[in-house]
């Protein structure tokens, strides 16, 4: 069965692959208040206010990684917006935590 949330998340998720980032931020904006539990709606989240409000996002990435710890791509992506925030040691601690979780995760680029 689909859950609510997964429906907003997917489509927001088009949405912001078609440059229509504002739109996108609504749909997960839904999708987190119909489950607020949801890492993968607050990862992608950040990702779509990283350019509008960086801290906002990094707050976010934080909230992913809390309810998913075991996500290596949310440590890389919370390791990429600690560098450009000025947080080296948050930035440091989160891409080890990656990197013990998979090994061989390619240095993230963008969110």
């Amino acid at each position: 069965m689909v859950r609510d949330e997964e429906v907003f998340h997917d489509l927001a998720l088009a949405m912001f692959q078609n440059g229509k980032v504002e739109q996108a931020e609504t749909r997960l904006r839904v999708a987190l208040q119909l489950n607020p539990e949801f890492a993968k709606g607050w990862n992608n989240l950040a990702c779509c206010m990283i350019n509008r409000d960086i801290y906002d996002s990094t707050r976010a990435l934080r909230k992913a990684v809390s309810l998913a710890p075991e996500n290596p791509q949310y440590w890389a992506n919370l390791a990429l917006l600690a560098q450009h925030t000025g947080d080296p040691a948050t930035a440091s601690s989160a891409w080890r935590r990656a990197t013990e979780l998979w090994p061989a995760m390619p240095e993230p680029q963008d969110c």
